[in-house]
């Protein structure tokens, strides 16, 4: 008895010892909960921090979140669609309005008016199968109707891939036990303990720290196709994939899921060249001169036969059969290239069979990116038309990935809904040249760094404009945030007097929250300018609804209530404005003089005169020189 007693106890103290600890921690407020949203009274917002999960050493800029908010309670007529993936599903390059679930939501709002479509991005950058099953127990928390899945190209060098510089080996088991203890306030209390430890040994040593987050999480530098990194790769994907399918199947919540797609074409493979003897070659083909090309043809095909597995020998001869016109011999040569690169950054054809195995054998719905972008692309090779580097589109290449989700999900919403209606042929879009600017600015900075090196096609727009690019260096450089840079830019076109450019960058910023003030306040100044007031009021309208003691909504409100001749209702408006104790301390007397003459125009017009010349004497005291208040007093004198 007491030797059972005392094995017991040898269980029970530690056990209660690390509970005690736990429950101290999470009292005092350490560590972090790493919950996916935040909750207010009324609404759920994404928290930009969870995916600091799945960083731990890294140097860059840990990789965020879009901001979103959705309310607690979905209301009958709300469809929520999940979107789950990497970088590609984020948007990357691009901010909030250049990605596949900004452009569906938008798609589905305007094709099905009479209901609300909450499609959440929840794609992160850098992460990869294992993150994504790691976030189910949140996502499903969420009540989603449909998911869907882009994902694939991060299981080498994504969070916890066995090439990465974050990872915890390669044993799927250790991995998913690991994530889950670091939920618990002890594991991290252990962990920042020890990447202390180790930030002291290392505090002497001055290594160079990776320009981008994808130099950073460059573990291995060389991976064999053939070799155990590899196959354990694939093996951990696959067994990732169908647990994330059977997740959901045994929910009954219909997933889409995609195959994968990237740049054949324009991109060179990444990892480096080791063998001397093919370094020296590949210099000799390059110093080729034109209409050398069948002999060069020779040469390579004389080297792949010493080298069959060099990835850099068949994307040289790609280019070169390509240039020949030769397509369906060139196109064999880049998957050949891509599929042997030995820095896999591009998910090689290996990964796209088993995402075609596994939605056949559980049974959802597998859409091809693949397929489209080839038939979008000239003679059916990808390249820099659709794509900015190795695999993000550009902003025709997210509009092309939407489509490919576009027709499965509207199929499914009138069959759930019982719709029968024509839709539209096109997605509306919200972005500007900003936000182009901002994504080639991202691009052309991670191309001059590793492992590109500058060799792959980028073929950037040239924004003559010195306003954009001011401000992408604010928002890149100064933490200028996002709509705020499309709030300046508004601005800067409206002193322009440019009030449509300026009224695309106000509607970017409520395409995406159409609960921003400033962007509603000055999208009303834009209607204004352009003489369109019902329009103008609309906007000032909604703001004052936001804020409703926003007195200079309240005086555009009245303004333009008058110089569109709706004198009365402007009248009871500047009225009981200027009434407002506080008027005085709000405004300056040139802005309340302003007041006082519209208010006395819109008397005037109702042939209220004396009550008008009072107007007009106000408005004269707070300004002796008021021109219009000076000029109005003329015109109603012998009307007196």
């Amino acid at each position: 008895m007491k030797q059972k007693l005392f094995l017991l106890s040898l269980i029970l103290i530690p056990l209660v010892f690390f509970l005690s600890l736990e429950g101290a921690l999470r009292l005092v407020g350490y560590g972090t909960s790493y919950e996916l949203f935040h909750s207010t009274d009324t609404e759920l917002i994404t928290n930009p921090d969870f995916p600091g999960k799945y960083f731990t050493n890294q140097v860059v800029g840990i990789p965020q979140v879009i901001e979103q908010k959705i309310p607690h309670h979905k209301t009958k007529n709300t469809i929520r669609i999940i979107c789950l993936g990497g970088s590609t599903m984020a948007g990357f390059p691009y901010e909030v309005n250049i990605n596949l679930p900004f452009f569906l939501r938008s798609y589905l709002q305007k094709s099905f008016p009479d209901y609300r479509f909450e499609v959440l991005n929840l794609g992160i950058s850098a992460i990869n199968s294992f993150s994504v099953l790691d976030m189910l127990p949140r996502v499903a928390a969420l009540n989603p109707d449909m998911i869907l899945i882009y994902m694939g190209h991060n299981e080498f060098y994504g969070a916890l891939g066995a090439a990465s510089t974050e990872n915890f080996g390669q044993n799927r088991f250790l991995i998913r036990l690991l994530l889950g203890l670091k939920n618990w306030r002890t594991y991290q209390l252990l962990q920042n303990g020890l990447s202390w430890l180790v930030s002291l040994l290392h505090s002497k040593e001055h290594t160079q720290k990776p320009a981008t987050l994808m130099q950073a999480m460059i573990g291995k530098d060389h991976i064999d196709p053939s070799g155990p990194v590899f196959k354990k790769t694939i093996e951990n994907f696959q067994a990732n994939l169908a647990a994330i399918l059977s997740f959901w199947n045994q929910r009954r919540i219909p997933v889409i899921l995609s195959d994968l797609t990237s740049n054949l074409k324009d991109q060179p493979p990444l990892g480096a060249i080791r063998n001397p003897k093919v370094q020296a070659a590949i210099s000799k083909l390059d110093a080729l001169q034109p209409g050398q090309e069948l002999r060069a043809v020779q040469t390579l095909k004389i080297l792949q036969k010493k080298y069959p597995r060099e990835a850099h020998l068949h994307y040289r001869l790609g280019r070169i059969l390509f240039s020949l016109g030769r397509y369906r011999q060139a196109r064999r040569q880049f998957l050949l290239a891509r599929d042997l690169d030995t820095l896999p950054f591009r998910a090689p054809d290996t990964l796209n069979r088993v995402i075609r195995r596994l939605a056949r054998r559980h049974g959802v719905l597998l859409v091809s990116a693949d397929s489209v972008f080839r038939a979008h692309s000239a003679h059916g090779i990808t390249d820099h038309t659709l794509f900015l580097e190795h695999l993000h589109p550009n902003q025709r290449g997210y509009l092309l990935l939407t489509h490919v989700f576009v027709n499965p999900v509207t199929r499914w919403l009138k069959t759930r809904l019982h719709l029968s209606s024509t839709l539209p042929d096109s997605i509306p879009v919200c972005y500007t040249d900003l936000d182009l600017a901002i994504g080639q600015a991202k691009i052309r900075n991670l191309l001059t760094h590793p492992p590109f090196e500058g060799q792959t096609v980028f073929k950037p727009t040239v924004f003559p404009s010195t306003a954009i690019r001011n401000l992408v260096r604010l928002h890149l450089t100064q933490g200028l945030y996002w709509d705020a840079a499309h709030l300046e830019l508004g601005k800067w076109y409206l002193n322009q007097k440019k009030p449509e450019q300026a009224g695309r960058e106000f509607s970017a910023i409520l395409c995406a929250d159409s609960t921003q003030v400033s962007a509603l306040n000055y999208q009303g100044d834009v209607y204004f300018a352009r003489s369109q007031f019902a329009k103008a009021l609309y906007f000032y309208r909604k703001a004052l609804s936001l804020t409703p003691q926003a007195w200079y909504l309240q005086a555009k409100i009245g303004k333009t209530l008058i110089v569109s001749n709706r004198n009365r209702q402007g009248i009871l408006t500047l009225r009981a404005l200027l009434k407002k104790s506080s008027i005085e301390k709000e405004m300056n007397k040139s802005q309340r003089a302003e007041l006082h003459y519209l208010l006395a125009l819109g008397l005037a017009r109702q042939g209220q005169y004396e009550w008008a010349e009072s107007e007009i004497q106000s408005a004269l005291t707070l300004r002796k020189d008021y021109t219009p208040a000076l000029q109005l007093q003329k015109q109603i004198v012998p009307l007196k």
